[in-house]
């Protein structure tokens, strides 16, 4: 059964107090020793989720355990969440359209839903809000660019016969901008509750039909 992040009042309700964080390899030796492939994102980010799963069922906050994590093991993080969740994951899916690459931090499948996931392991500081709406409408750039390639990039989306199209944003701490034109801003401890909605068809407003999708099979 999948781990469930329990946080106050949705995905879009404010942050918890902090809690206590989990110690994070600092040096490059510590981190090359523990964070080299699968074994470390199969044991390390795993054990993490286990800790943030088991504080929130104590009632105790768990919104800073993640801190410590540098942004790759971030994105690592957020992948593992959808993988918990049943989702087929892709990360740092790099394509090419209109003469352009562009490049998403984390794609995860679920018929008949793609979310496009924008990590952003920002800490506090000033301006943070106009930094997040334009990394939105970079996302919201991004997303509009997979469309066409979708298929191709996922050949079994081919069968669905529609496919819903989430661009999403996953930040550290809680932000004031929780959606902004069309992309949804969600920190990564309240992360399974948007995948809960994500489910219930709440976010389904961009639609590919399967005649769209057939076009770029070949």
């Amino acid at each position: 059964m999948p781990p469930k992040l329990r946080g106050s009042g949705g995905w879009s309700g404010r942050a918890p107090t902090r809690g206590g964080s989990l110690r994070c390899p600092r040096s490059s030796r510590e981190r090359r020793a523990v964070s080299s492939g699968p074994a470390f994102e199969g044991g390390y980010l795993m054990g993490l989720l286990k800790e943030v799963l088991e504080r929130m069922e104590r009632g105790i906050p768990a919104a800073g355990l993640v801190e410590g994590l540098c942004w790759k093991d971030f994105e690592g993080f957020a992948a593992e969440i959808f993988s918990e969740n049943g989702f087929a994951v892709l990360r740092n899916l790099r394509f090419i359209a209109e003469r352009r690459r562009y490049e998403i931090d984390v794609v995860a499948f679920q018929r008949p839903r793609a979310v496009l996931v924008d990590c952003k392991h920002w800490g506090m500081r000033a301006g943070k809000s106009s930094g997040i709406r334009d990394a939105a409408a970079r996302q919201r750039l991004r997303a509009y660019h997979f469309e066409g390639k979708m298929v191709q990039i996922f050949p079994d989306a081919a069968e669905w016969g529609r496919a819903s199209i989430i661009p999403v944003i996953v930040t550290l701490h809680q932000e004031a901008v929780t959606e902004h034109n069309g992309v949804f801003v969600v920190p990564i401890f309240k992360l399974n509750e948007f995948i809960d909605e994500v489910r219930c068809g709440i976010f389904d407003a961009k639609e590919v039909k399967l005649a769209s999708l057939r076009r770029f099979q070949d």
